[in-house]
């Protein structure tokens, strides 16, 4: 399994995101005394968990970069509690990331597939490349929840999830003209449905059998 830019820490994670949270809280002459007031309380309490992080051994290079990162955005914003906020939103989304990722390696492993996680923007959803030889599954390191997603169906039963057999049947919506081209994973490959869930649900089991009749129902 290659995996690229894992070890990331959450500062590291969320460093990228400086410039929008300073270009959407940048101090102007809007701020006023409360504005003040809460950046000095937020600050303050900044000051007091770093201090306490790194009494009890957790304190790192990198924590220190991500601490005066987070304050100066407090110093400087028009409204500190929103600049507070947004981060703990970011943080949120990085604890989900890190959770979901032993999935998405395990997913990968089970498709033959390597891993490389980029924090480069113009990458938007999750994709497969050709690289080094290797087909390898190419996601935003902040998107590992949506990459599992996709990868996580691949080979899958469209209804329970199940891995699929040699007994399994192209999807079609209930109402498929004859002319429904076929739905695809990320692989390129057709998505399909086990025969269990296909005959639980009572639609026909090939294209052939959907014609004026079934569409009449």
């Amino acid at each position: 399994m290659s995996i690229m830019d894992t070890n990331s820490t959450a500062g590291e994670h969320l460093i990228p995101h400086t410039a929008r949270i300073a270009a959407a809280t940048a101090k102007g002459s809007a701020r006023d005394e409360q504005s003040e007031s809460d950046a000095a309380r937020i600050i303050l309490q900044l000051e007091q968990n770093h201090a306490e992080a790194n009494a009890v051994g957790l304190g790192s290079p990198d924590l220190d970069t991500f601490h005066s990162l987070i304050v100066s955005l407090v110093a400087e914003a028009d409204d500190p509690e929103a600049v507070i906020a947004y981060i703990a939103e970011l943080l949120s989304d990085h604890a989900e990331n890190k959770a979901y990722l032993p999935k998405l390696i395990q997913e990968c492993e089970r498709l033959g597939l390597a891993l490389q996680l980029t924090d480069d923007p113009t990458v938007d959803l999750p994709g497969i490349r050709t690289i080094d030889g290797r087909r390898t599954v190419v996601a935003r390191a902040d998107e590992v929840a949506v990459a599992y997603d996709d990868v996580h169906a691949v080979g899958r039963c469209l209804t329970c999830s199940g891995e699929l057999d040699g007994t399994a049947l192209l999807y079609f919506p209930a109402n498929a003209l004859l002319s429904f081209r076929a739905v695809q994973d990320m692989t390129g490959a057709d998505v399909k449905i086990c025969r269990t869930c296909v005959e639980a649900s009572g639609i026909p089991l090939t294209t052939a059998q959907r014609g004026p009749e079934w569409m009449l129902r």
